[in-house]
C-alpha cells in the first residue's frame, strides 16, 4: 500500500551528499539570535503535554500515535535499523560518537548479565571477542602470506617454463623427486622445460632465446595487468597505493641482471626517472611514491658503490684502503650502496625512521645490514628536516586541500570560536530542526535543498536551546524505514525527537519518533572558547563538527575546514584558494 504524499525516490535522491562537503555539518547561517528574551522554556525533551502516567495522555497519546490504525510506531531506539550509525565513503569516522555507543552497548552487556546464565555467557564472549578476533585475524593472516609466497614463487617461474609433471609445482618442486639432477645443476632436471624447449624443442640458440624472451614478456605484462584488474575490482581505493603487485625478491634478481648486464648505471638512472615521472603523471596506477623512492635512491646508491669500487680496485693502496683491500680483490660491494642509498632516498622522502628499518630488515634479511641503515635512514631525515618540514605525503595532503589538522603546526592566533565559527553575519538563517513541530514534509524539504551530513536539533526555532545533533544519514534512513514499514506515515506525519509524544489530533496522521537516532551528547564549546582549545580538541578527538552555544542557546558550527580556512587567513593565504577535493 501506497502511503499519500510520498515521493518516488526521496531516500535514494536525498542519500549521498556531494563529496566535496563531506564534513560541511549545516547550512550556513547568521541570523542574529535575541538572548534577552526571557521566556520561561520548557526542560529539554519534554514537549507540551500531561504527564504520561494520566489517563487523558495516555489515551489522547495512544490515538495519536496509531492514528486509530492498529500498527505500532517504529522508533529507532527501540528496534535497530539496517544501516543506521554506518558511514558513506571518504567520510570521517566519529570517533567520539562511537566510542560513546561503544560504552552504551558494554554497559548494556554488563547489566543484562546478572539476569541469566545466556546472558552471562554473552558477556564473557563479548569480553573474550576481541582478543579471538585478533588470533583468527593473526592465523588467516599468516595463512594468507604463505599462499602468497607459494603463489609468487610459481608465478615466477612460468614466466620461464613450466613442470610437466604438474603445471602447479614451481621449478624448484618440480624437480624434488627427479634423480637425473645434481648438486651443481640442481635446478636441471627433464620434467623441468622452458618454454623454448615446450615450443620449439631446443633450449640453445638466438631463436630459443627470442622465444624466451617473448614468453617472458607475455607473463609479466598478463599478470600486471591481473593485478591492476583484482585491485579495481575488489580494492579500487587502493589504486596508487605506493606497492605495486610484484615481489622484492624477483625485483633484486631481475634488476640486478639488467644493472650488471646491458645498462650502464648513469642510463638506468635516466631511464627510471624517466618511466617513474611518466607513471606519477597518470591517475589510478598503482606505482605510488614507494617503491619509485626506493628505486632512485637504489641506483644513485650503486653508482656511489660503483665508483669507490673503481676507486679501491684502482687505488688500493691510498690510505683508507690499505691493510683491509688487496690487490685484485672486491673490497667493495655496490649492493650494499643500493640498499642504504634507497632507505636514504625513501626515509627523506617519507621522513620514516623506524618504520623503514624493519622494511629494509624484512626486504634483505641481513641483520649485520641494520647499523648502516640505521645511520643513513636518520642522516636523510635530518638532511630532509633542514630543507623542508613536509614530508611527501603531508604535501600531497596539502595539496589536494584534504581536511587534516597538522600536529605539528601550533595555532598562536588569539582568536576565539565565535570569530571562526558559522554563520557569519551576512549569512543566512541557521538551518536547524526542532523537536516537535517539523513534520516529515518539511525536513525532506530541509534535508533536499542543502547538501551536508547533519542538522543540530532545537527546541524551537524562536529559542534555539540546544537538544542534540542527528546525521543526515540516518534521518534519511529513518525516514525512508518508516514509510515502508510502518502504517499512515505521510508527508504530514509529525517529526517527534522528544521522549514522550504529545497529544496528538487522533483524526491525524500518526507522528515519527526519531529520538534514538539523536545524538543529545553532541560535543559545544562556548562562544567565548580560544580556538587553540578549540583545535586541540578537534585534534586530540577525532571530531567532525563542534557546535557553539552561548547560555545554552545555538550561535553556530565549527568544522576541520573552518579552522583550515582561518589558519589560512592568518597565514595571509586567500581562504577560498584551498579546495577540499
Amino acid at each position: 500500500m501506497e502511503n499519500a504524499g510520498f515521493r518516488s525516490g526521496s531516500f535514494d535522491s536525498l542519500h549521498h551528499p556531494s563529496e566535496d562537503d563531506d564534513d560541511e555539518m549545516v547550512d550556513i547561517a547568521g541570523a542574529t539570535l535575541d538572548f534577552s528574551a526571557t521566556e520561561d522554556d520548557p526542560p529539554l525533551g519534554s514537549g507540551s503535554y500531561e504527564e504520561p502516567g494520566s489517563s487523558s495522555s495516555s489515551s489522547s497519546g495512544a490515538a495519536g500515535m496509531n492514528g486509530g490504525g492498529p500498527s505500532k510506531p517504529l522508533d529507532p531506539l527501540e528496534e535497530t535499523l539496517p544501516g543506521l550509525g554506518t558511514y558513506e565513503d571518504f567520510n570521517t569516522i566519529d570517533w567520539v560518537r562511537e566510542k560513546s555507543k561503544d560504552r552504551e552497548r558494554h554497559r548494556e552487556i554488563t547489566n543484562k548479565s546478572k539476569q541469566s546464565t545466556m546472558a552471562l555467557l554473552h558477556s564473557v564472549s563479548d569480553a573474550f571477542s576481541g582478543w579471538l578476533l585478533m588470533l583468527l585475524v593473526g592465523l588467516m593472516s599468516g595463512a594468507l602470506a604463505g599462499g602468497i609466497d607459494i603463489a609468487a614463487h610459481w608465478l615466477t617461474d612460468m614466466k620461464e617454463g613450466i613442470c610437466l609433471v604438474g603445471f602447479w609445482f614451481n621449478h624448484e618442486h618440480c624437480c624434488w623427486t627427479s634423480n637425473e639432477t645434481t648438486f651443481q645443476e640442481r635446478d636441471r632436471c627433464p620434467q623441468w622445460q622452458s618454454w623454448a624447449e615446450l615450443i620449439t624443442g631446443t633450449a640453445e640458440g638466438p631463436f630459443a632465446y627470442i622465444v624466451n624472451y617473448m614468453m617472458y614478456i607475455f607473463w609479466a605484462l598478463l599478470f600486471a595487468f591481473l593485478a591492476v584488474a583484482l585491485v579495481r575490482a575488489f580494492a579500487p581505493y587502493a589504486c596508487g597505493s605506493g606497492i605495486p603487485e610484484w615481489t622484492p625478491v624477483e625485483t633484486r634478481q631481475k634488476t640486478g641482471r639488467v644493472w650488471h648486464g646491458t645498462l650502464k648505471p648513469c642510463y638506468a638512472l635516466q631511464w627510471k626517472c624517466t618511466i617513474t615521472l611518466l607513471l606519477l603523471s597518470l591517475p589510478q596506477v598503482p606505482s605510488g611514491l614507494f617503491i619509485p623512492s626506493m628505486a632512485v635512491g637504489a641506483i644513485a646508491g650503486r653508482l656511489l658503490g660503483v665508483g669507490m669500487e673503481q676507486l679501491a680496485y684502482y687505488n688500493h693502496d691510498w690510505f683508507i684502503f690499505k691493510g683491509w683491500c688487496s690487490p685484485g680483490a672486491d673490497c667493495i660491494t655496490p649492493g650494499l650502496y643500493a640498499m642504504v642509498g634507497a632507505a636514504a632516498c625513501l626515509g627523506g622522502v617519507t621522513r620514516m625512521t623506524v618504520s623503514l628499518v624493519v622494511i629494509m630488515f624484512e626486504l634483505t634479511g641481513g641483520l649485520e645490514y641494520i647499523v648502516p641503515l640505521m645511520a643513513a635512514t636518520m642522516t636523510s631525515k635530518w638532511v630532509a628536516d633542514a630543507l623542508g618540514r613536509e614530508g611527501i605525503y603531508e604535501a600531497h595532503i596539502r595539496l589536494n586541500g584534504y581536511p587534516f589538522l597538522e600536529a605539528k603546526e601550533e595555532f598562536q592566533h588569539s582568536s576565539l570560536a565565535v570569530d571562526v565559527m558559522r554563520p557569519r553575519r551576512s549569512d543566512p538563517a541557521l538551518a536547524v530542526l526542532t523537536q516537535e513541530s517539523m513534520t516529515v514534509g518539511e525536513v525532506e524539504t530541509l534535508v533536499e535543498s542543502t547538501h551536508y551530513s547533519g542538522f543540530p536539533v532545537v527546541v524551537s526555532q524562536e529559542s534555539q536551546r540546544l537538544v542534540g545533533f542527528v546525521l543526515r544519514r540516518d534521518l534519511l534512513i529513518s525516514i525512508d524505514n518508516a514509510r515502508k514499514r510502518q502504517e499512515g506515515i505521510v508527508s504530514a506525519s509529525q517529526v517527534l525527537f522528544t521522549e514522550h509524544a504529545p497529544a496528538q489530533d487522533p483524526d491525524g496522521p500518526p507522528p515519527l519518533r526519531l529520538r534514538g537516532i539523536l545524538d543529545l551528547s553532541p560535543f559545544t564549546v562556548t562562544d567565548h572558547t580560544p580556538m587553540d582549545i578549540t583545535v586541540d580538541i578537534f585534534r586530540k578527538l577525532g571530531l567532525r563538527q563542534c557546535l557553539v552555544t552561548h547560555n545554552g542557546r545555538l550561535l553556530g558550527i565549527i568544522t576541520k575546514k573552518d579552522i583550515l580556512k582561518h589558519m589560512a587567513h592568518i597565514a595571509n593565504r586567500d581562504p577560498d584558494s584551498i579546495l577540499f577535493n
